[in-house]
């Protein structure tokens, strides 16, 4: 072996380690009740899913050999790495589709910030995914508050036209959220 070989294998070798300490996936397009950041989820125990994408479009025989998701209150406490609602700690499976939520009980308008990490064939860790969020329907009968709009009377002489629904009002001051 010449010595430029053995300098091109180190340095192949040595990038190889660097790179090595993540795994050579990654989760991407999470999906909360099979839709991107869905509104209005009324499922107490929704069900989560992710794709898996390589780094290395070469790489062949790439497989997920364990997951960990994390469900937040909030972004701020995702970012710090923290599942307020739900750390499902290293769960050593393959399942990327259908996981079910098994965090703390779901609220009527909760927001669950959430991200997963996975593990590949050769238990190397993945980075976090992008975060993703899903929000809270109105799960149970006594949430739901609204009063219903109701359709003026159309005058005897004109012919009933579909309705359109419609609210004019004044806020006191700036909405913090609306859906």
């Amino acid at each position: 072996m010449t010595r430029a070989t053995t300098a091109t294998i180190v340095v192949f070798l040595l990038i190889k380690l660097a790179l090595g300490a993540e795994g050579e996936l990654a989760p991407i397009g999470l999906r909360c009740e099979y839709r991107e950041n869905p509104a209005g989820i009324d499922e107490s125990t929704p069900r989560l899913s992710w794709r898996l994408e390589s780094h290395n479009p070469a790489a062949r025989g790439l497989r997920q050999k364990a997951y960990q998701v994390l469900v937040a209150s909030s972004l701020k406490t995702l970012d710090r790495d923290q599942g307020d609602l739900w750390d499902s700690a290293k769960v050593l499976s393959g399942q990327a589709t259908r996981v079910e939520y098994a965090g703390k009980p779901l609220r009527s308008r909760m927001e669950c910030h959430w991200k997963v990490r996975v593990w590949d064939q050769e238990d190397r860790p993945s980075p976090w995914s992008a975060p993703a969020l899903w929000t809270m329907g109105l799960l149970r009968p006594e949430d739901w508050t609204a009063k219903w709009i109701i359709e003026d009377e159309s005058p005897p002489d004109r012919e009933p036209i579909a309705p359109l629904f419609r609210k004019t009002f004044d806020l006191p001051s700036a909405p913090v959220r609306a859906t």
